[in-house]
């Protein structure tokens, strides 16, 4: 499958993402604990304990997943009775605060929980009449039918859910021996992946090794494993943490940077085992003896920011940009850097967007482009995973990016006077994108001169 400290450090590394940068090294894992019923919270990478969420409220818990348009957590809890009842049940996982449940009435013994690209809550339940997929609105809470039902059979294993683009629903059913694949809308069967492969399978995750989508069912027995399967023809590309490395594999879920999280259990302990899908490679053990026993588990989402840069005394259209975004605290302290590319259109407004880990309140997010003075935003609360309208106005001069408007940008553009681009020389002397060093960009940077950054 897929706190309470809301401040994050300095990222020491950055892991690339097609055109943006997404930091791995302090993104969160969510871990289920039926001993003290309660969310434990860990930084993945580290195995540094962050925290605790849902002590008094859930109850017989399962499967977890957070929401990623909202970044609310879910859990599946299966409540003793009598009468014995199900429900997902919704927290806050930075504040740690509970926000209500989704389910009541639908559910019996719901098990694992994913989100399908098109929003909706998928739940797997282990009803008396045979195991079934379950659909709920996780906003409004409206139950938007069933799936899969006389298909995954009757078992108190569960069964492990994954989605995949196109609103793709996978499977482990109860019976533990194949990953079912569904069309998550019609519900349609879509086929078998790893049948005569496995048993007692548990613990599904869909993730890319390789550049392919690759399903991994865990093993569920003394020997433990992780098997991959590559999701566009079923073939078999082999296994991670074989020979009992995670016997009773519990679930599966990818970090940001492509390692798999293993939960497992070793008697008298669980721990999650960290391993390299494409290679194998063991990345450590986090969480052992630390009293947690469950199944669920589940990776955090990233934050999407999103909203307008204008680039101010600029006429050039058509031309990526490099523009550096900055997410800093209170007291100007860098919680992440990322780098995104946008295509200027003169001095109109174009849409950005790039992901974070960072999390917190009085945060303020800049943007610095080449040629353009670094300017921020107004304070603003990053605390689920869309923060949206964060549009800035960049101001134009500064040609040799010192951070000001000085004697030293108008010498540079005096130099290059006459200059044609694209060819040789410095193109950030261009400063109004004419493909002309001419009088204009004198003037801009004259009309700005004295302008620093923010």
């Amino acid at each position: 499958m897929k706190c309470v400290g809301l401040g994050r450090g300095v990222a020491l590394g950055l892991i690339f993402s097609a055109s943006t940068l997404v930091r791995a090294e302090e993104s969160l894992v969510f871990v289920a604990n039926s001993n003290s019923n309660s969310i434990y919270k860990f930084v993945a990478q580290t195995g540094e304990y962050k925290g605790v969420f849902g002590a008094g409220f859930v109850q017989g818990v399962r499967g977890l997943e957070q929401n990623p348009a909202d970044g609310i957590v879910y859990v599946a809890c299966r409540f003793t009775g009598p009468p014995s009842v199900g429900s997902v049940l919704k927290f806050n996982p930075y504040t740690g605060e509970y926000l209500g449940q989704v389910g009541n009435g639908f559910l019996e013994t719901p098990d694992d929980i994913a989100f399908g690209t098109d929003g909706v809550m998928y739940v797997s339940d282990l009803k008396g009449t045979g195991s079934a997929i379950l659909k709920f609105n996780p906003t409004t809470g409206a139950y938007g039918g069933i799936i899969a039902n006389g298909f995954l059979g009757s078992s108190a294993f569960g069964a492990a859910l994954a989605t995949a683009p196109g609103n793709i629903i996978y499977a482990i059913g109860a019976s533990g021996t194949a990953v079912q694949k569904f069309n998550g809308q019609t519900g349609e069967y879509l086929g078998v992946i790893g049948s005569g492969f496995f048993s007692n399978g548990r613990g599904l995750a869909l993730s890319t090794v390789g550049g392919n989508d690759t399903l991994m069912p865990g093993i569920g027995n003394s020997t433990g494993s992780v098997l991959k399967f590559r999701a566009s023809d079923s073939s078999y590309q082999g296994a991670l943490a074989t020979g009992g490395f995670v016997p009773f594999v519990r679930s599966i879920a990818t970090m940001p940077n492509g390692w798999m999280l293993i939960r497992g259990f070793s008697s008298p302990t669980e721990y999650i085992a960290r391993f390299v899908p494409e290679t194998g490679e063991y990345k450590g053990l986090f969480a052992a003896n630390w009293n947690l026993s469950g199944i669920g588990m589940a990776t955090e989402v990233p934050a999407t920011v999103s909203g307008t840069l204008t680039f101010n005394d600029y006429v050039g259209t058509g031309t990526n940009r490099p523009v550096v975004m900055e997410v800093v605290d209170n007291t100007n302290a860098v919680l992440d850097t990322q780098a995104i590319v946008v295509v200027p259109s003169g001095g109109t407004p174009v849409p950005y967007s790039f992901t974070t880990y960072a999390r917190g309140t009085n945060l303020r997010v800049k943007a610095r482009g080449t040629r353009w003075l670094k300017k921020q935003s107004a304070s603003l609360t990053i605390a689920g995973v869309s923060q949206t309208g964060v549009n800035l106005v960049l101001q134009n001069g500064d040609v040799d990016g010192s951070g000001e408007v000085d004697a030293a940008d108008i010498d540079a553009v005096i130099a290059a006077f006459g200059s044609i681009f694209p060819g040789p020389g410095d193109e950030n002397t261009d400063v109004d994108g004419s493909t002309e060093v001419d009088a204009a960009d004198i003037d801009i940077v004259i009309a700005n001169f004295g302008a620093t950054d923010e």
